[in-house]
């Protein structure tokens, strides 16, 4: 007899022993058939260079490249390159939430292998891992299917060069793929649906890549990077129906790319913490409660974040905050609904000189643009049409707003308490108020806007200061003019009939809200070639 056929005896004695047949798991939308694999009514076909095993309580361990150790049929046993690499394959390990021990464990290995068409289920009852790799690399694993597993399906521990493609990950209660301190993987083409977790990449994991995966229906996270692992890819994934939790997470991680990725029906689709360098680059994220979050992480400001030729679809906010030196350019948001009526499409918090430019947004009756508390910002050439402010100048200064167009808003340009801004060449088209300032506006500079209504001829302009509020006011407004300025600060509703209007002619409203006690002064300071009309308290 040889050795082969001693091998196939002991094995049908071990599967006599455990009665198990793959016929028998249950395993949820998987069938063999002459074969072939059927993964929700899609065929592909197995390579079979070997037979098929079942058992329960095993555990396939791989120490220190012993592989030539290994007398099972299950393991075959090659020279460990590249082109006749090690294989596991065709094996099912049920172990029935009752066994502990990972499935298959492979620790301190540099030999090429694969891991190949085999059926984990059931595993993890002590957080055991299901495919364990440690101190590992150079490593294959395809056309797998792990099912109602508790514990990371598969995780990698300061491993490299293990490439995981079109495996099934379906219906397990942890991570589907976990990564700590594992640089250089790759992860393609495959199916995550119905995990608690779905890919982590985490603790210094470094130069990953996460490419064209459908990730449905978690529990939690879609991808999150974190602690401080850099310079990975997140390119072409479907996310969608992520519950509670966010579709792609980075935190304190620096110099990630998430490019061309398919984010919807979850809490918020892109959400970064702390993290520097990190760009968002023609992806489509529709029917999130949120669209994009980025913010500090205690002490961490982001810095460099690159928002760039995104397709926003029925969301509710971009929410900016606490930035510096970034980019928002060329995003497309529209049709924007709300839970909340008068809140912003596009919110810039407590960040500094950042660009925002080349945007189009439709914000359905929200605001367009807030900037609030936020200081030399500079926008240009962007859109803004059908929301109630088109953009919003809040307790920030040193702002441009240049080369805009803002159209069917009720107020094109809003602000309140902003100093020493720059609104120039904007064009504000049938609002039904051009420009509002209330609270105390200083030094703040218009000119060469123009301006189209339906009620009034080009080149007019709308400027009302309309405080509001129930505590004491010291109305104190100044503006910059200059020679080819054409301001007229009125109200549609409101249409001064004593008043011949020309060019460099400045009329100011200033309209008080029924709870106000002004009990202060109003100080208008004009400086250039302006004739005072009109005021009206």
């Amino acid at each position: 007899m040889t050795n082969r056929q001693d091998k196939k005896e002991i094995n049908l004695l071990i599967s006599l022993i455990f009665g198990l047949s793959i016929f028998g798991l249950g395993i949820n939308n998987i069938l063999l058939n002459n074969n072939h694999i059927v993964i929700d009514n899609q065929e592909e076909q197995l390579i079979f260079s070997s037979d098929y095993w079942n058992f329960s309580n095993i555990e396939i361990l791989i120490s220190n490249d012993n592989w030539s150790e290994s007398l099972v049929d299950w393991i075959q046993v090659n020279n460990g390159t590249k082109n006749d690499p090690h294989i596991i394959e065709n094996i099912t390990i049920n172990k029935g939430h009752i066994f502990d021990g990972h499935c298959i464990t492979i620790e301190n290995s540099k030999d090429y292998f694969e891991i190949r068409n085999c059926s984990l289920l059931y595993a993890g009852i002590l957080d055991d891992s299901v495919i364990f790799l440690k101190n590992s690399s150079n490593g294959i694993i395809k056309n797998n299917s792990l099912t109602y597993n508790e514990a990371p399906s598969i995780h990698l521990v300061n491993s490299s060069n293990i490439t995981i493609f079109d495996n099934l990950l379906e219906n397990n209660t942890d991570n589907s793929i976990f990564f700590e301190k594992s640089s250089n993987n790759y992860i393609e083409n495959n199916l995550m649906i119905r995990n608690e977790y779905q890919i982590d990449i985490a603790e210094n994991s470094n130069n990953n890549t996460i490419f064209n995966n459908s990730l449905g229906a978690s529990l939690y996270f879609g991808i999150r990077v974190y602690d401080n692992s850099e310079y990975n890819n997140i390119t072409n994934n479907l996310i969608y129906n992520t519950g509670i939790h966010n579709g792609i997470e980075i935190s304190e991680s620096n110099y990630n790319d998430i490019i061309g990725n398919n984010i919807t029906l979850g809490l918020t689709g892109i959400e970064i913490y702390g993290s520097n360098h990190t760009t968002f680059e023609k992806n489509t994220i529709a029917y999130n409660f949120d669209s994009i979050i980025v913010s500090k992480y205690y002490d961490v400001f982001p810095e460099n974040v690159i928002i760039n030729n995104n397709t926003i679809i029925q969301g509710n906010k971009l929410n900016i905050m606490y930035t510096r030196n970034s980019i928002i350019s060329n995003n497309i948001i529209y049709d924007m609904y709300s839970f909340s009526y008068l809140t912003t499409v596009l919110l810039v918090r407590f960040s500094n000189n950042t660009q925002i430019f080349g945007n189009r947004i439709n914000s359905t009756m929200k605001n367009g643009l807030e900037l609030y508390h936020s200081n030399n910002i500079t926008t240009y050439n962007n859109t803004i049409f059908n929301s109630n402010n088109g953009i919003e100048i809040m307790n920030s200064n040193g702002c441009l707003i240049n080369d805009t167009t803002i159209s069917e808003c009720n107020i094109g340009i809003y602000l309140e308490d902003a100093n020493n801004n720059n609104i120039t060449y904007n064009l504000l088209n049938y609002n039904n108020y051009s420009i509002i300032a209330q609270g105390n506006n200083n030094n703040n500079y218009f000119g060469n806007n123009t301006r189209y209504t339906f009620l009034e001829q080009i080149g007019i302009y709308n400027f009302n200061i309309i405080p509001y509020g129930l505590s004491e006011y010291n109305l104190d407004i100044s503006f910059n003019i200059v020679d080819d300025t054409e301001i007229l600060a009125e109200s549609l509703y409101y249409n001064p009939i004593d008043v011949a209007l020309a060019n460099s002619l400045l009329f100011i409203e200033i309209e008080i809200n029924e709870t106000v006690n002004l009990l202060g002064d109003i100080n208008i300071t004009i400086d250039g070639p302006i004739n005072l009309n009109h005021t009206k308290g």
